[in-house]
């Protein structure tokens, strides 16, 4: 039994381990953006978060959070620019808004970052994930929400991340 027990956890950590190195991708980078964020950019990304806070403070049960591409692109940049290395591209389409990041690694004995990129669909009830990809490995929407709903409830606290997604 100890035996059996031993070989589950060598066969986890070595898909952990192969895990880890498919999210490691070597696919060219989304560049950096240069300098420092703009004041439109920074106007953006007020508006962003202003638009969050006034639907968090409502007492209704479900929040609706309408975003301007525009207005999520310059946030998204104002917010790359602020972490050294990292670069984001946003991009509209018919179906919804497609979200490119490099974020680098500060120990990679690779010397890479990690491409992560999303494709979120237009939706009136619900955060709708098309497409979650980090490196080369594609995440079922399933997986990620919950854990983006944890990681949110952390970072916000009262089950607010749950309310996102």
């Amino acid at each position: 039994m100890r035996r059996i027990l031993l070989l589950l956890i060598l066969v986890l950590l070595i898909g952990t381990a192969t895990v880890a190195v498919l999210a490691v991708d070597d696919v060219a980078s989304v560049p950096p953006p240069a300098g420092p964020p703009t004041p439109e950019e920074a106007a953006q990304a007020n508006r962003l978060v202003r638009n969050v806070r006034a639907s968090l403070d409502s007492n209704e049960d479900h929040h609706t959070l309408l975003f301007k591409a525009h207005d999520l692109k310059g946030a998204l940049t104002f917010a790359a620019r602020r972490l050294p290395g990292t670069g984001v591209d946003v991009r509209t389409a018919p179906d919804g808004v497609l979200i490119a990041a490099s974020l680098p690694l500060p120990a990679n004995p690779l010397g890479r970052a990690v491409n992560v990129s999303v494709a979120v669909r237009p939706s009136t009830s619900h955060l709708d994930l098309s497409l979650v990809r980090v490196g080369g490995l594609d995440l079922p929407a399933g997986l990620v929400l919950p854990l983006l709903g944890a990681v949110l409830d952390r970072v916000l606290g009262d089950d607010l991340g749950q309310r996102f997604v």
